[in-house]
């Protein structure tokens, strides 16, 4: 009986053992993988976009030679409560401070910034000739970037525009810009802004249509480009979605104009005859991609169309639309406004 306990006690006295080396090796590792990355002191300044995710935040502080590991960072963040308040900008880090140091700097987001707007309906030209009056970036490093493959978003697999890449795809909004954000940090955080608005629901929506996530940016993009005031904008996509049922060619203005690559008052018969894919007066179907960059009301306009048998619009004088079933209402109509 006693050869019995002191058996046990021995295995449990080696298992006791075990268990303190393994909590030992633990804060080892803990402090090897937690403690500066550097002994030597220098500022490193980065640039941590808005939207990135803490995965994305511990990859740039690793590139940068500013953390040691990037699991110990998201472990301890974690562990500390700083996961989910870290915040985007621009910093001065220091690699040899600690891992608590670099997170309380993260958590402050006391950064310089500069705020833009870019209003709905802008083309890729556009936005890049404002934010290059802005001095926020190069119009042309700008512009090549936004036909860089680089960007990899679901809602960007197999897009094919005939320009460029990403047009439609970089969301209307106000930003906050960090003072070292580049070209491509802007550009991702306007791709994570349209994935903010743009979700997970909506491309579900999209894919129960029986469209593409590009055939329905494309549908609200000349939404947004067609309409003035959000009451016409679902009766416009009733418009587009009748016509494209039926095989009619969708006659959308909006989309010579952008083919042109001008903006006309009022466009000409010698304009409808323009040679491009996106001339919709004489292409049946969709024209190839986005005409710019649709803001949330046209994209859930194209999500959600009114219920009509409506295949004709016409703007009135002051912005709203007439909406009518036949060539000859519409013939009316153009009578009665335009006059």
């Amino acid at each position: 009986m006693k050869g019995k306990k002191r058996k046990n006690r021995k295995r449990y006295n080696f298992f006791l053992v075990i268990l303190i080396l393994v909590l030992l090796l633990a804060v080892y590792m803990l402090n090897e993988l937690t403690e500066a990355a550097s002994e030597v002191s220098r500022e490193v300044r980065i640039t941590i976009p808005a939207g990135s995710s803490n995965q994305e935040i511990a990859r740039i502080l690793a590139e940068h030679k500013i953390i040691k590991n990037k699991f110990a960072f998201l472990l301890y963040s974690k562990y500390l409560g700083y996961d989910r308040s870290l915040k985007a900008g621009s910093y001065e880090l220091d690699p040899s401070w600690d891992l608590v140091r670099i997170l309380e700097e993260l958590k402050k987001g006391q950064v310089r910034s500069t705020t833009f707007t870019i209003p709905e309906g802008y083309t890729i030209e556009q936005i890049a000739e404002r934010l290059s009056k802005n001095g926020l970036v190069n119009k042309e490093k700008f512009l090549s970037l936004t036909n860089s493959p680089q960007f990899e978003l679901p809602f960007l697999e197999g897009v094919k525009n005939e320009g460029y890449l990403l047009e439609g795809y970089l969301f209307p909004d106000t930003y906050q810009v960090a003072e070292e954000m580049d070209e491509a940090d802007i550009i991702r955080m306007m791709l994570n802004r349209f994935t903010e608005v743009y979700d997970e629901p909506k491309r579900d929506k999209a894919k129960k249509m029986g469209l593409t996530d590009h055939e329905l940016i494309t549908i609200a993009s000349m939404i947004e480009k067609e309409a003035k005031y959000d009451q016409d904008r679902a009766l416009i996509a009733s418009v587009i979605y009748n016509r494209l049922q039926i095989g009619m060619p969708l006659q959308i203005d909006a989309t010579i104009q952008f083919a042109l690559e001008t903006h006309k008052a009022k466009l000409k018969y010698k304009d409808l005859e323009v040679e491009s894919p996106y001339n919709t007066y004489k292409i049946l179907g969709l024209p190839p991609g986005p005409i710019g960059a649709p803001g949330k009301a046209s994209i859930v306009a194209a999500l959600y169309p009114k219920e009509t048998d409506f295949l004709y619009y016409l703007a009135k004088q002051d912005g709203t639309h007439v909406f009518s079933r036949t060539l000859e209402e519409h013939n009316a109509a153009k009578q009665k406004y335009l006059k």
